[in-house]
């Protein structure tokens, strides 16, 4: 693992993204709007070509960022100002997530995608599936453990696997799982 990434263990699987996001904007963490006009052009690609939903695994989803900017079309610049308001600073956990649910409401689903999200941050997952972000959240650390059949049966339809930010906190392991799970 890349020992020269920032370390987010304390902060990456809490009951919602705010000290995350705090986090991530002192570092100028940029990824996830850097790659969204990539992942956009690829995504109307297999909507082009299958004229379907598009099912898109996002490998290391962490609160559900990359959907939020694919689905409801906010930046990563809405995203910081959003998570970092003072009035959500010392609000309960309940609360950011009901907050959260009618700030996403208020956006249109621009992409007709469907996002499943698998982390080993079982937290996270729970706050972006109860908010609406994620369709799906799948809990595992494909570092150390398989996935079960049932998992791997919820991944066969995804056209498309995508990952920002976990690229440099795990090995080509996790990529090779995420990938034949997809491919069976």
């Amino acid at each position: 693992i890349n020992e020269a990434k920032a370390d987010m263990s304390r902060i990456y699987n809490q009951s919602d993204p705010r000290a995350y996001f705090r986090e991530l904007k002192k570092l100028g963490y940029a990824i996830p709007g850097q790659a969204k006009p990539i992942f956009q052009k690829l995504i109307s690609y297999l909507h082009r070509r299958q004229d379907d939903t598009v099912h898109v695994l996002d490998l290391g989803c962490s609160y559900g960022v990359n959907a939020a900017l694919l689905k409801h079309d906010v930046s990563m610049g809405e995203l910081f100002e959003h998570w970092g308001q003072k009035k959500l600073a010392d609000a309960a956990p309940e609360e950011v997530v009901a907050y959260d649910q009618h700030f996403f409401a208020a956006f249109e689903e621009l992409e007709d995608i469907e996002v499943i999200g698998l982390d080993q941050a079982e937290n996270a997952i729970a706050f972006a599936e109860e908010v609406g972000l994620l369709d799906e959240g799948l809990a595992a650390n494909l570092e150390t453990e398989p996935l079960s059949a049932s998992t791997k049966e919820e991944l066969a339809p995804i056209d498309l696997v995508m990952s920002t930010g976990c690229i440099g906190y795990v090995t080509e392991k996790s990529f090779e799982i995420g990938r034949a799970a997809c491919r069976e």
